[in-house]
């Protein structure tokens, strides 16, 4: 039979041994997001379609999530590739080596409310502006569905913002884009030459667990 002070020792090891495995496994890391970084990459690659470290996927779909993404790799977001939920992993190695969220509208959506990076705001039909209780930012992404049919079809980042001068003063909202290439784009316009298309936004966190 094990003495009291052997049992105590035994017993504190366990408690350690615990307590080291708890932290191996628990989110060990912490993001912060740059958002003038992604911005002023945004501005900076508008025009260029040969991004840093990218296919040129003009010609092969996906090069508005693909800009996005590019923007926000610029802006301090870590790849990911290893997470166990194919839905949250966000990477580009090459054109064959590539997650969905990477350069697909849904997917990017998914993941970033999935990874708890940021959260949603869906706006009114027939609205291009947000009220003020919304805390929209440089830097955030405006996503599209052009047909108000439930599939969002485009995604772009918010690249300057202001504030309407008279009540409600709701926020004024421009974007920068690829695919076509669109720079510091007012939703105001959008919705003009796009009757049907309707808007929302994610909302990023400037700092995240990964």
């Amino acid at each position: 039979m094990k003495s009291p002070i052997r049992r105590f020792l035994f017993t504190a090891l366990v408690i350690a041994f615990v307590a080291i495995i708890g932290i191996g496994t628990a989110s060990a890391y912490t993001g912060t997001y740059n958002r003038w970084s992604a911005v002023n990459f945004a501005h900076n690659n508008c025009w260029n379609y040969d991004l840093p470290g990218s296919s040129y996927f003009k010609d092969n779909g996906g090069d508005c999530t693909n800009f996005v993404s590019r923007c926000l790799y610029a802006g301090g977001w870590p790849q990911v590739s290893t997470n166990s939920n194919p839905a949250l992993r966000w990477y580009y190695n090459s054109m064959s080596s590539r997650a969905p969220s990477w350069t697909g509208v849904i997917p990017f959506r998914e993941f970033v409310i999935g990874s708890k990076r940021g959260t949603e705001y869906v706006f009114s039909k027939g609205s291009y502006t947000l009220p003020t209780s919304v805390p929209i930012q440089d830097g955030d992404i405006i996503q599209m569905d052009w047909t108000n049919d439930g599939h969002w079809d485009h995604s772009t980042i918010v690249t300057n913002l202001a504030c309407q001068i008279d009540p409600p003063y709701n926020s004024m909202i421009w974007v920068t884009a690829h695919s076509d290439s669109h720079y510091d784009y007012s939703l105001k316009d959008c919705l003009q030459n796009n009757p049907n298309v309707r808007f929302r936004v994610l909302l990023l966190k400037d700092t995240y667990s990964f």
